[in-house]
């Protein structure tokens, strides 16, 4: 009963004192980490001791020898160990074979070491016999035994002794000493959990959680945590708060996470500093607090975390915290990149791409994207895949870029789903394929990347990989339009004008395309112009049909520009000027703008607003009548029938006039029904002739109507 009492005193100078669970959700108790014993009550335990050592009790002697151990006085725990060895006590024996092999106290003598190792051990004693084992192990050079350490923790642990099993599964756990082996790690930390011990729960709680038996089982896991931490261990009680903070085992919960957290730091294990730090960057169950944060990061920066150097770097790089340090951010984000964090080599690479917080170099870039990809990481190898896209950094190469768009999708990204689906659609790197591009459009809008909703909306609405319909495409368009793509909201405007997909509404298109205007996109500014000129949806307005136009027009849309022309050919809405009509048509001609083109020649033909260039307007007409323009298929068919700017030729006459007739030009029909009647470029032919007249008749030819009653 008195050794009893002794050794567990000198266990409570030696080990804190353990916190206790209630119940699921309840924190664990905070008690001091010194221990439930005053230093009052130690020094008065001590000076007691000191007095029954000196009378000779050996029981005293060892506990004296272990203090002062645990104290560093290696003197005086030696010498207190030598005087109650000599009265055989196994304890003693160990700690002077301690001191003499490890040269505390006493001068380093291996051979008389061991010799009291070998007492220790005839006591049969599998505390000292585990010891002596640990000591064999963790010694170095010449005096570290391995095989001599294993059979010691070994057979103390087959004798039961919970901490020897507790260390031996350790070891098949880290594979250190001993080959590594899952189960039996597992079958001595359960041996070892059976008696309470809570780094055996710990580890196996751990050796669960990670599946290394074959799969994961986090409820198992769990439970042992929960045990452990509940005995005090530091370590289960942060690795408890992981499961909390996964939802690993029990309900995520983010709060009773950071709570954990923060018992596990304040006993001194800082191993979660990065996940605390995290919840108080984002305000997961803790009031936001970006210093906090930072702070919590330098700590586990201290402890040599890589993930808290790549948080850290965050707060730099977006002023969370700590004032706004591009460079230092870029520092960070190297140092944990150098540490093999893909997140980091990512991080990296962006600030090199984008030139943040130093000169831009798309091949810096491009290699620290490489490392980050061929990591693993998703966003790493997107943004490799987009630097091969475009050449930046690195040769451009379609196919490689689809390789690793690919990569990344199929990890998940969302944002690589995506761009993976516009190597599809435009046959970057693999054969185009419009199915292929709406499948993947589809899924990563529906893992919330919208990106890509505009152009899926325009495959729904010109059947490109999918069929034909309007109520999707306006869906899609509306998704887009609502995350403030210009292009959609124009696209959505088009829907109202045409009705496709809804009920056609000029006033919503006019609003559409006004919201789109005001974004810079030149289609709607054209648009909305053209809504003004006609008085669709507003108030007809000439003045402000030129502004959007012209807004459009000088972002290079060649409708726009032709448009302005017209508008300074006829003085509607600006004063009116034919050189700067001639001015505006030629910039649209010149982008291969048919109507242009016509208008243009228009110019040249009837000398408005330059000279007279017959040779120029036929060119021109033609130009524009390839691209079957009815008009300047009828004005060609002109110049060829009066050999005018070209030589005359009855036969191309007939050939232009024909173009324009079928599209329901009235002239071009009147003119062709002439030829069929005379017989001039074609042969003669009066039911033909009778035929056009009707057309040219039918759209209000008064010449038409009375050839037909020549007839």
């Amino acid at each position: 009963m008195r050794r009893t009492l002794i050794i567990t005193l000198a266990l409570l100078f030696t080990f804190p004192a353990q916190a206790n669970i209630e119940n699921d959700t309840n924190l664990f108790t905070s008690q001091d980490p010194e221990g439930s014993i005053s230093k009052g009550i130690k020094e008065y335990i001590i000076s007691f001791m000191q007095d029954r050592a000196k009378e000779g009790d050996n029981y005293a002697q060892v506990f004296l020898s272990a203090s002062y151990l645990d104290y560093k006085d290696y003197k005086s725990a030696y010498e207190w160990a030598l005087k109650s060895a000599k009265q055989r006590d196994s304890y003693a024996q160990f700690f002077v074979g301690y001191c003499l092999y490890n040269g505390l106290g006493a001068k380093e003598n291996i051979k008389k070491a061991e010799k009291y190792f070998n007492l220790s051990l005839k006591a049969q004693n599998d505390r000292t016999r585990y010891a002596i084992g640990v000591v064999y192990l963790e010694s170095e050079g010449a005096k570290q035994n391995i095989d001599l350490g294993i059979k010691y923790i070994t057979e103390a642990a087959e004798n039961g002794l919970a901490s020897a099993q507790s260390a031996l599964g350790l070891c098949y756990h880290n594979g250190k000493y001993i080959k590594q082996d899952w189960e039996q790690a597992a079958k001595w930390y359960t041996l070892a959990a059976q008696q309470h011990s809570a780094s055996a729960q710990n580890n196996l709680g751990t050796i669960y959680y990670d599946g290394r038996l074959g799969k994961t089982d986090y409820q198992a896991a769990f439970k042992l945590y929960k045990s452990a931490a509940s005995l005090g261990d530091k370590y289960a009680i942060a690795n408890l708060g992981n499961c909390f903070y996964h939802g690993n085992g029990v309900k995520q919960d983010y709060s009773m996470a950071a709570k954990l957290f923060n018992l596990s730091i304040e006993r001194g294990n800082l191993s979660r500093c990065d996940q605390l730090g995290w919840l108080y960057y984002n305000g997961w169950g803790v009031e936001q607090d970006y210093n906090k944060a930072v702070e919590l990061y330098i700590k586990a920066i201290e402890q040599q975390s890589t993930p808290s150097m790549v948080n850290l770097g965050l707060c730099y790089e977006f002023g969370k915290g700590v004032e706004q340090n591009l460079s230092e951010a870029l520092r960070l984000y190297k140092a944990a990149a150098d540490k093999g964090s893909k997140i980091a080599m990512h991080n990296a690479g962006n600030l090199y791409y984008y030139g943040k917080g130093t000169e831009i170099d798309y091949t810096k870039a491009a290699e620290y994207f490489r490392q980050s990809a061929e990591k693993g990481y998703q966003k790493g190898q997107n943004m490799l895949a987009t630097c091969y896209k475009k050449g930046l950094g690195v040769e451009k190469n379609f196919t490689e870029a689809a390789k690793w768009y690919k990569t990344a999708a199929d990890q998940g990204l969302p944002i690589a789903i995506s761009n993976l689906g516009y190597c599809y659609y435009n046959g970057h790197g693999v054969d185009q394929d419009y199915t292929k591009a709406a499948e993947c459009f589809n899924k990563s809008i529906e893992a919330g990347e919208i990106n890509c909703a505009n152009t899926l909306g325009y495959m729904y609405e010109k059947g490109l990989g999918v069929t034909i319909d309007y109520t999707l495409a306006v869906k899609y368009y509306r998704i887009a339009a609502n995350d403030g793509n210009k292009t959609a909201i124009n696209n959505l405007g088009l829907c109202y004008e045409y009705g496709r997909g809804v009920d056609k509404d000029y006033i919503e298109a006019s609003k559409l395309y006004i919201t789109a205007a005001e974004k810079g996109d030149m289609y709607a500014q054209h648009n909305i112009g053209a809504f003004y000129y006609y008085g669709k949806g507003v108030n007809k307005d000439y003045t402000k049909a030129v502004e959007y136009l012209r807004l459009s027009a000088d972002q290079g849309y060649e409708r726009a520009q032709n448009w302005i022309g017209l508008c300074y050919e006829l003085g509607n809405g600006v004063k009116k000027d034919l050189e700067e009509a001639v001015k505006w048509y030629s910039k649209s001609a010149e982008q291969g703008y048919d109507v242009a083109q016509c208008n243009l020649a228009w110019m040249y033909d009837k000398a408005i607003g330059v000279k007279q260039d017959l040779a120029r307007a036929a060119k021109l007409y033609s130009l524009s009548a390839a691209q079957n323009n009815t008009r300047a298929n009828y004005r060609l068919g002109v110049l060829y029938a009066i050999g005018k700017g070209v030589n005359k030729d009855m036969r191309k006459a007939v050939k232009y006039y024909t173009v324009a007739a079928e599209n329901g030009h009235k002239e071009a029909a009147y003119y062709l029904a002439e030829c069929y009647l005379n017989g001039t470029g074609c042969p003669k032919d009066k039911e033909k002739a009778k035929y056009w007249y009707k057309k040219a008749a039918a759209k209000g030819s008064q010449y038409a109507k009375q050839a037909l009653k020549d007839l």
